[in-house]
């Protein structure tokens, strides 16, 4: 087996010939300096990341709205990750957390300046294994939760009609689902009279870039053109 550290020293090589061939964006910083793999994403823009193995399946399975864990959507915050959803399947939910909250500890490891993957990473879990969380609430007071995994799922898309006849769908991922999903929420607002649409992508996390051709040639047959 290779050492660690002669393992380590390649990939960090690998990556750094991965972003020279292939990130298109500037660079900013001496990428052949870096001397570890976050610096090397230091010197990329904000939606670059490395992903170790478990981080990556983590994120696949966030893609696909499939998690166990305690049912939060989160986004990066400056003390920590901001939860921007809670949902009613979950133990957060369960446990009093609401959107607003800033969760700046898991099991007592700070998520100041992590990323949403370092943080999933230490939120998800096996099913029935607890967490502990020291959360920040939008007053300014601090309150530690244990909390239980558990498999939950997020709605993808959700859809109401606006004054009369807008139709607004919202949706959270690009899953391998999503054209579909967009084109059912499509269906149930036409029949109740829409005619004109909104299609909202806020806090959408990204994901695979054939759902997002499905939904951009969604557009281009003309689906949701004025009637």
């Amino acid at each position: 087996a290779m050492p660690f550290n002669v393992q380590a020293a390649t990939t960090l090589q690998e990556i750094k010939e991965i972003v020279k061939s292939e990130y298109v964006g500037e660079i900013n910083g001496n990428i052949d300096q870096a001397n570890t793999i976050n610096e090397i994403m230091e010197m990329l823009d904000p939606y670059s990341n490395y992903y170790t193995p478990e981080q990556y399946e983590s994120f696949i399975k966030s893609v696909d709205m499939k998690q166990i864990g305690i049912g939060v959507v989160i986004q990066k915050h400056e003390n920590g990750l901001l939860i921007t959803d809670v949902l009613e399947n979950g133990s957060a939910y369960e446990q009093g957390l609401v959107v607003g909250d800033i969760i700046t500890k898991v099991n007592s490891i700070s998520l100041k300046g992590k990323s949403v993957e370092e943080g999933q990473s230490l939120l998800l879990g096996k099913e029935n294994t607890t967490v502990k969380l020291e959360i920040l609430k939008e007053n300014g007071t601090t309150v530690v939760k244990q909390l239980t995994r558990k498999a939950f799922s997020i709605p993808n898309t959700t859809s109401q009609i606006l004054y009369g006849n807008i139709g607004y769908i919202q949706l959270q991922s690009f899953s391998e689902d999503a054209a579909d999903l967009v084109k059912k929420e499509y269906e149930k607002l036409t029949q109740k009279g829409a005619t004109s649409f909104i299609l909202d992508l806020q806090n959408n996390g990204g994901g695979y870039v054939e759902s997002a051709e499905e939904l951009i040639a969604l557009f281009k047959n003309a689906m949701f053109a004025y009637k």
